[in-house]
């Protein structure tokens, strides 16, 4: 007898409870304290920042108008690390970008700078043996925010200054070392995770040409650092908000989408006072609604959607949705009865 769609989802999550049951956290886990430490004149970076800025207790900003300029300058910063290296993702894909990524903060840890990671958890899997590697470096501690203590192989399995030290102290931050089981020694770890981030593997981002402005104006960053020893940036006032780990771990998280009945709404934020950053925000929009963004439509027989664009003047139309595999959109496809309509 087949099954229809909705009792395949169903035998689908069944077995995704069988793995996630039997699983939980260790207790009573001691987390050393740590805190950022605090700029200095005494480093590079320390330098250009006081350069770049008209007093010590000035803000600067500056808008990232493409994705690659936005990792150049990551890279640009974390090279020119020489005490503290302080980083806090939601997520970090383990492709080419995301290896070359962590072998950067690798070789800043190599050089004596102090490294805190913090990750969520909810998309590191698969990825034990890159990040075990890593957290084997001397002066690099790696923290998992609210981690999952099974079925740490499948992304199925997941879905059902002072700010970051708020996070990276929290009682719901884990040590990796305390979340992944592990037998084998620092040695064997870190030539593996030299193995996985080898220049074969994760080769370096081709930098952005000498001289080439973005659609702001601005140079790299990278370049700017380099010759002038400062960075451009918009001066302005701003406030950071952020909402505390509990009001996440309170509402515990589910294994399934939708079997919670209200989802907690999580703010983090950042609120600049500038009337010049507005302007230039709203122009980039502009550009990538008009230039960069795809249009969902009916096909002409109505049967399904379909995705316009314009690019380089030349229309171009696709019958799946952009930038997904075959995969992601069965995984959709598989827990789309489930998200509750309001998340959508």
């Amino acid at each position: 007898m087949a099954l229809g769609g909705a009792a395949l989802r169903l035998l689908g999550f069944g077995l995704l409870l069988l793995l996630v049951a039997c699983a939980s956290l260790p207790p009573g886990l001691p987390r050393p304290v740590s805190e950022a430490i605090p700029a200095s004149p005494e480093t590079e970076l320390g330098r250009i920042a006081a350069a770049s800025l008209s007093g010590p207790d000035a803000s600067g900003f500056r808008l990232m108008s493409w994705s690659a300029q936005a990792l150049d300058t990551r890279m640009a910063l974390a090279r020119s690390a020489q005490r503290s290296l302080d980083l806090q993702y939601y997520v970090i894909h383990d492709d080419e970008v995301g290896r070359h990524l962590l072998r950067t903060v690798r070789e800043a840890a190599l050089r004596g700078v102090r490294v805190r990671l913090l990750l969520d958890d909810l998309y590191t899997a698969g990825m034990d043996p890159l990040l075990l590697g890593l957290a084997a470096t001397p002066n690099i501690e790696l923290r998992l925010f609210n981690p999952f203590p099974a079925a740490r192989g499948s992304l199925l399995g997941r879905f059902t200054a002072s700010l970051f030290d708020q996070y990276w102290n929290n009682e719901f931050v884990y040590p990796l070392a305390a979340v992944v089981r592990n037998d084998e020694g620092p040695e064997l770890l870190q030539r593996r995770f030299v193995e996985l981030t080898s220049a074969q593997r994760a080769p370096e981002p081709k930098p952005a040409p000498q001289g080439a402005k973005d659609l702001l104006g601005y140079v790299s960053i990278a370049e700017e650092m380099r010759s002038a020893g400062k960075i451009a940036l918009v001066l302005a006032s701003a406030e950071a908000f952020v909402d505390a780990p509990e009001k996440v771990i309170n509402h515990k998280r589910s294994h399934l989408p939708g079997a919670a009945e209200e989802a907690p709404t999580v703010r983090s934020g950042l609120l600049i006072r500038s009337p010049k950053l507005a302007e230039a925000l709203l122009m980039l929009a502009e550009l990538v609604k008009t230039e960069a963004a795809f249009r969902v439509r009916l096909s002409a027989d109505q049967s399904h959607l379909q995705w316009h664009s314009t690019l380089e003047d030349r229309q171009q139309t696709l019958d799946d949705e952009p930038d997904t595999s075959i995969w992601q959109r069965g995984f959709l496809w598989l827990i789309g009865p489930f998200v509750p309509e309001a998340l959508l």
